[in-house]
């Protein structure tokens, strides 16, 4: 795993379904998720850490995949 990137986030309002987020400082950036993906008992108003981490071994994964997808494409 590389570095990990921490991001505050407040959840600005629910709509339905999904949560409207409010990312970094002054909420320069909104993000749109899936209410379900929040904390139990998140609800508007709420402080939450955002945290982005990229996963290299699932990136090597998927390449292996699309290759080999890619190669029994060429061979059909």
């Amino acid at each position: 795993m590389g570095e990990a990137i921490r991001h505050r986030v407040w959840v600005d309002r629910i709509e339905g379904d999904h949560a409207v987020l409010l990312v970094g400082e002054g909420g320069r950036w909104q993000a749109i998720i899936p209410a379900a993906a929040l904390p139990p008992g998140t609800g508007e108003g709420a402080a939450l850490w955002l945290t982005l981490e990229r996963d290299e071994e699932e990136e090597r994964r998927i390449r292996t995949e699309v290759r080999t997808l890619m190669e029994d494409l060429e061979r059909a």
